[in-house]
């Protein structure tokens, strides 16, 4: 069985008699070429922070309300900053929706994307924003933010799960 982490092999291994091996995503994409903010109708002149999350996934291991909680309490709402929330599966899930446009609606500039991106697009939202947060409870991988660090962008996330075989502190 190959996982994407020692995380996911360790957690495996315990519950399986076969040989778990970890095989880490390869991340390798073409760098976007431009300004992709208007695209996805987010602010000029702003720093953006990005956190994205499908909303079939378990908020609570996405842990969308840390990072809401995070940027309230950091105090930079409303000055040179926004936070950009790129959600999916709003349709399937809407009373999960709504709590969500409920907690950041205090939140001023904060930008909620719901339609479905391609995986170019993706990479150009990735492209258009400053940093990536994920205070996630559990990541199998983290692809996300494996991608925003090949994109250079500065990563903030839980030291914890699978993202530790490639986050380090200043890197």
């Amino acid at each position: 069985i190959w996982t994407p982490s020692r995380f996911t092999t360790e957690a495996i291994a315990q519950k399986v008699p076969q040989p778990v091996l970890t095989m880490p995503h390869s991340i390798g994409f073409a760098r976007p070429q431009g300004d992709f903010r208007g695209k996805f109708g987010l602010p000029a002149g702003k720093f953006l922070f990005l956190f994205l999350y499908d909303l079939n996934s378990y908020s609570e291991r996405k842990n969308p309300a840390a990072v809401i909680e995070a940027f309230r309490r950091s105090g930079l709402a409303g000055q040179d900053t926004s936070l950009v929330i790129k959600v999916h599966n709003v349709a399937r899930n809407p009373e999960d929706f709504a709590r969500l446009r409920e907690a950041v609606a205090a939140l001023p500039g904060t930008v909620l994307i719901t339609r479905t991106l391609s995986r170019t697009e993706v990479y150009e939202l990735e492209s258009a924003c400053d940093c990536f947060v994920s205070l996630h409870r559990a990541e199998g991988f983290g692809l996300a933010l494996a991608e925003c660090m090949y994109l250079g962008k500065p990563v903030i996330a839980t030291d914890w799960s699978g993202t530790t075989d490639f986050i380090r502190p200043g890197a």
